[in-house]
C-alpha cells in the first residue's frame, strides 16, 4: 500500500471514528446500556470445528521427551480438575479441550502419523495465576525427534494477560514441542495451551473477516467522497464490530448458539440495524459479550 493510499485510509476511519463518537452520542436509542454484573464470569469458548483437525489432548505425548516441574501433565484440566480458562480480548474463557503444564515443563508429540499443516493454540497463563514473574513459551518442531535447532514460535507471558492465537508451520515436520519456561522462579507459572490443535485450514474456523481485512475492503472502495454511504458505510460499521468485540470472541459468541448466529447474521446483513448497534454507543464495562447477548435474548 503507498503513502497515499494508507493516508486516506487513515482519514477515512478517523473521520468515522469522530462520527460515530459525535451522532451516538445525541442518540435516544441506546441499546448497549445493560447490567454489567456478569463482566469477570467466565465464558465457555466454542469453536466452529470445521475442517479437519486432532486435538492435542487425544494424542499420547512421549513420555521420555515430556516432563513438569510441579504437579503433571494434564489434559483437558487443570490441577484442580477445573477447566483450562484464558484471558481472551478482555474476556475470560473456558476450554473444554487444551494442555496444563506448569512450568518449567515440555511436552513432545510424534506426530508424524498425522498429515496436518499447522499446529495451532491460545498460549498463556491459566486465570488462576494472579501473581509471578511469568513464562515464556516456546514451540519447536523436529523432522528426526532429536535435533529441534530455533524456535518456531516464541510467546512471553505474565499473569493477568491476555492469551496468545499462535499458528506454527508444522509441513514437513514429525515431531513438535511445546516448552514453557519459568523464567527464573515456578511461583504461579499456570502454563497452559487452550484448544490446542492440529489443523489443515485455520481461515475456515472463522465466520468473520479480520480488521486488517475490512481495512483493504475499505481502501479499495474509498474514492475521496464526503459522505460515507452505501457499501462503504457498511463495510466501515462491520469493521467496527468485529474490532471492538473481538476477532475471536465474536467467533466463539457466534458459534455458541443457533439464536447467537441468527442474531449476528442479521446484524451483518441489515446496514440499519448494525448502525443502531454501533451509534446506540458503547455497553456498560465495555463488554460486548454481554451486549450481545442481550441483543440476542
Amino acid at each position: 500500500m503507498n503513502m497515499k493510499k494508507r493516508k486516506l485510509l487513515s482519514i477515512i476511519l478517523l473521520f468515522f471514528g469522530v462520527f460515530l463518537v459525535l451522532v451516538g452520542s445525541g442518540l435516544e436509542l441506546n441499546i448497549q446500556t445493560i447490567s454489567n454484573t456478569t463482566q469477570n464470569q467466565p465464558i465457555a469458548y466454542a469453536t466452529s470445528n470445521t475442517g479437519q483437525f486432532t486435538y492435542l489432548s487425544d494424542i499420547d505425548y512421549i513420555a521420555k521427551q515430556s516432563y513438569t516441574r510441579y504437579d503433571k501433565i494434564r489434559y483437558d484440566e487443570i490441577s484442580s480438575g477445573a477447566k483450562i480458562s484464558l484471558k481472551i480480548e478482555n474476556n475470560v474463557f473456558t476450554f473444554n479441550k487444551g494442555i496444563w503444564a506448569h512450568a518449567t515443563s515440555q511436552v513432545t508429540y510424534d506426530i508424524s502419523q498425522y498429515n496436518y499443516k499447522y499446529f495451532t493454540a491460545f498460549v498463556g497463563l491459566n486465570s488462576t495465576s494472579t501473581g509471578g514473574n511469568g513464562v515464556k513459551f516456546s514451540i519447536y518442531t523436529s523432522t528426526d525427534g532429536e535435533n529441534f535447532g530455533e524456535a518456531k514460535e516464541v510467546v512471553a507471558k505474565k499473569p493477568g494477560e491476555n492469551a496468545t492465537f499462535v499458528k506454527v508451520d508444522i509441513k514437513g515436520a514429525k515431531y513438535l514441542r511445546l516448552y514453557a519456561d519459568d523464567n527464573g522462579a515456578n511461583g504461579q507459572d499456570h502454563a497452559v495451551y487452550a484448544d490446542a490443535k492440529l489443523v489443515n485450514e485455520v481461515d475456515s474456523s472463522s465466520s468473520f473477516k479480520t480488521v486488517e481485512e475490512y481495512n483493504q475492503i475499505i481502501q479499495a472502495q474509498y474514492q475521496g467522497e464526503e459522505n460515507i454511504t452505501g457499501e462503504l458505510e457498511f463495510n466501515i460499521l462491520k469493521r467496527q464490530l468485529v474490532k471492538s468485540v473481538g476477532q475471536y470472541t465474536i467467533n466463539s459468541f457466534y458459534n455458541t448458539s443457533d439464536d447467537n448466529k441468527a442474531a449476528l447474521d442479521y446484524l451483518m446483513s441489515n446496514p440499519k440495524a448494525l448502525r443502531y448497534y454501533i451509534l446506540g454507543g458503547k455497553p456498560a464495562g465495555n463488554n460486548y459479550y454481554k451486549s450481545l447477548t442481550e441483543y440476542s435474548r
